[in-house]
């Protein structure tokens, strides 16, 4: 059967078999140590493949999540909570925004409960969460975690409905993936939600799980969340399932944000405290969310687009960037040029030229900041008409437009007749960052002097960038799951259980990028140069770093800072202001599975330009 093109949230795949059917496929064909080497082979690739994956349809891919790697905790993602309100469960605790009580080492979450007086309170601890910063509709969501065993124990993996600040509990609704209490060796799941009233339902796992079951030890909690439905699992086995479709559980098909907190005694464990076991820590290795592509999902909030899941492609991808980024902008230098009656939308511009000037060549047409794969050639087309001969020249250029620079090709219009452009744009594979689509459209390009009275309009119409990456289909190595079990690795083992090599690959990794966040970067030698103003940075070269990021600015606290990112260890920045002092500062990065890492920033060092 051939398959089609079909769209998905902004994106154009072409479906690829089931994982179930290309595993009955692969492994007639092929022995088991060419399944083992294509999984190793897998896995690496995914640490150095940066684009999304597209599977087929009743599948589910990751779209989200944190591995708690670095050395503090993702605030782009993650809010934390500080407040000795009590959780609306008379709790005992004092939630704080520390260190001492929310830390992120050796690639886990620790939330740690302490025995100290804090806001009259005995006890400070920890509580996160992801309101407005990632919140979701449907899929599954799961967490791994150690929790704690104490009476007045009260750790939580849950969400609350993104509406909570308008409309307040329990409208909002809220789904318990996994609440402990004290030292019951299960979890329970529930809901909340209004109907004529506060309504409940809620289950144990304890008639699920082992005799040798133990809390305090590694296990996934999570949650299957369709429109239909809700079930709760504990290490891929359901022990709870909820029919959503009632009229009054309409807070269940809306979005919710994730929430991890340890609460100490409250209503539910009871007001006793065993302090002897002080102090105490809930640690989470990872939280992840998958969503089908046939569901109707929502996925939004600030901190989604940085923390979109970086999986193996199997096929293809298409993408035309144009579709939801844009308008195109406009710039004239006013000192020089002059136009008006200029429009701008997603697929070009008309610019109305008045009056050239001299310095024509500050006339610039530009689309910035847009999301590029790594690696990935994009297909670059649009139409251009002038109403007289002009050449201009058209540019992809990255964050440092000297270095980053993917596409600069200068164009002559004849007047009258459309010039169709078309031309493939490849980003390099360690470049990563946005780009900035440009066309200049001055006085002084290609080699021409027009005179600075004239007049002209230029147009850009039909503009798109449409990325395709092909790869070869692969076996997946992040887990696929259905309603009811969890599969951790391409072989034939049981659905519980972790699969131990991809666990000790995924350590390595953590304790290599957690020895990386260690390092403190150092400028070795900031001088004036005596061809302008210019100043020339030398650093210290950082092993494994992929890119050095340098900020500068006319302030000791360098906050009002101009950026730049470069692969080298020496550069120069140019275009400075006479007689002023500057201060500069660098830290190291590098890019696993598309997320940054930093090292930590320099010392501060200043250097004043004279000329």
């Amino acid at each position: 059967m051939k398959n089609k093109w079909e769209e998905y949230r902004g994106y154009y795949i072409l479906p690829t078999l089931s994982y179930g059917e290309f595993m009955k496929k692969s492994l007639k064909k092929i022995s088991i140590n060419i399944v083992i080497l294509f999984f190793v082979a897998g896995y690496i690739s995914s640490l150095i493949t940066h684009v999304e994956k597209v599977r087929a349809d009743d599948e589910y891919l990751l779209v989200w999540e944190d591995d708690f790697l670095g050395n503090s905790l993702d605030r782009s993602i993650w809010n934390v909570e500080e407040n000795g309100d009590g959780g609306g469960n008379q709790e005992l605790q004092y939630y704080r925004d520390s260190t001492e009580n929310i830390e992120v080492s050796n690639g886990t979450l620790k939330i740690k409960g302490l025995r100290r007086s804090y806001g009259g309170k005995g006890y400070t601890s920890g509580r996160i969460n992801t309101r407005d910063k990632a919140e979701f509709r449907y899929g599954k969501i799961e967490a791994r975690m150690k929790l704690p065993s104490f009476q007045g124990a009260w750790p939580a993996f849950w969400m609350l409905g993104g509406n909570h600040s308008e409309i307040g509990w329990p409208r909002c609704g809220e789904i318990d993936i996994m609440e402990a209490i004290n030292t019951q060796n299960y979890t329970h799941g529930a809901l909340h939600w209004y109907g004529e009233g506060k309504r409940d339902s809620s289950r144990n796992s304890e008639s699920i799980v082992s005799d040798g079951f133990d809390r305090t030890q590694w296990h996934v909690y999570g949650m299957e969340w369709t429109e239909t439905e809700i079930k709760m699992m504990v290490d891929g086995t359901v022990f709870y399932k909820e029919d959503i479709t009632d009229g009054y559980m309409g807070e269940f098909r809306k979005e919710q944000f994730i929430i991890l907190n340890l609460a100490i005694g409250g209503q539910w464990p009871g007001f006793t405290v065993d302090s002897s076991k002080f102090p105490v820590t809930m640690e989470v290795d990872y939280v992840r969310v998958w969503q089908k592509k046939s569901q109707k999902n929502i996925i939004k909030g600030t901190g989604v687009n940085e923390k979109l899941p970086i999986v193996i492609p199997e096929k293809t991808e298409t993408r035309n960037v144009i579709e939801y980024e844009g308008p195109w902008n406009i710039f004239y230098n006013t000192a020089v040029v002059k136009g008006t009656g200029n429009s701008i939308d997603a697929k070009g511009f008309t610019a109305n030229i008045e009056y050239l000037g001299i310095k024509g060549r500050v006339i610039r047409a530009s689309m910035t900041d847009i999301d590029c794969i790594p690696g990935n050639t994009y297909q670059y087309k649009c139409t251009f008409m002038s109403d007289m001969d002009k050449y201009i020249s058209v540019k992809v250029l990255g964050e440092d437009p000297e270095e980053d620079v993917f596409a600069n090709y200068t164009i002559f219009l004849q007047a009258g007749r459309p010039y169709k452009f078309s031309e493939s744009v490849t980003i390099s594979k360690e470049y990563d960052g946005k780009v900035d689509m440009i066309v200049e459209m001055g006085g002084r390009i290609g080699g021409e002097y027009l005179p600075a009275d004239t007049s002209l309009t230029i147009k850009m119409y039909d503009a798109s960038f449409v990325g395709i990456a092909e790869v070869l289909e692969e076996i997946p190595t992040k887990p696929i799951v259905d309603s009811t079990q969890t599969i951790t690795t391409v072989l034939p083992v049981t659905t519980k259980g972790p699969d131990n090599n991809s666990e000790k690959k995924t350590s390595k990794d953590k304790d290599i990028i957690s020895q990386f966040v260690k390092t403190k970067a150092k400028i070795v030698s900031v001088k004036r140069s005596n061809k302008g103003k210019t100043i020339k940075i030398k650093l210290k070269k950082i092993r494994g770093a992929e890119r050095y990021q340098i900020r500068y600015a006319t302030n000791k606290s360098i906050k009002k800072y101009k950026t730049i990112h470069t692969k080298k260890w020496r550069c120069t920045i140019k275009q400075l202001k006479a007689k002023r002092i500057y201060y500069v500062k660098v830290r190291a990065y590098k890019i696993v599975k598309k997320k940054k890492y930093y090292s930590s920033w320099s010392k501060i060092k200043k250097v004043k330009v004279k000329h």
